[in-house]
């Protein structure tokens, strides 16, 4: 796939996540940066909030920041039990407040 490919992709998933887990996003009341290494080195800013999941063109500077790869954030939609280990092999990289990161977690879990 090319990475024009895997951006939209990413950007159906975006739309998907939106539509199905309103209620969920709703509940957040801080933003967060996820933030999507893609196989050619770039990376991907998205935001998260009350709002949302939104592709950024530009990036944003927040508290709560969270690091993944494309590969990686697939297989976790694919299958949410391999975020644990991912965090301990280091695969997800995590900055600022952990009860944002439990609530993407229950997104994409039902995803």
């Amino acid at each position: 796939m090319s990475s024009e490919d895997l951006l939209t992709n990413l950007k159906t998933i975006i739309h998907r996540i939106n539509c199905e887990h309103k209620k969920i996003l709703e509940r957040l009341d801080k933003n967060m940066l996820l933030i999507v290494h893609m196989p050619d080195n770039k990376e991907v800013h998205l935001s998260i909030d009350s709002d949302g999941v939104k592709y950024l063109e530009k990036p944003v500077c927040v508290e709560s920041v969270v690091k993944i790869g494309y590969r990686d954030l697939m297989r976790l939609i694919d299958d949410p039990s391999k975020a644990v280990r991912y965090l301990l092999q280091g695969r997800i990289l995590i900055k600022g407040d952990l009860s944002l990161i439990e609530k993407l977690m229950s997104i994409i879990g039902s995803y």
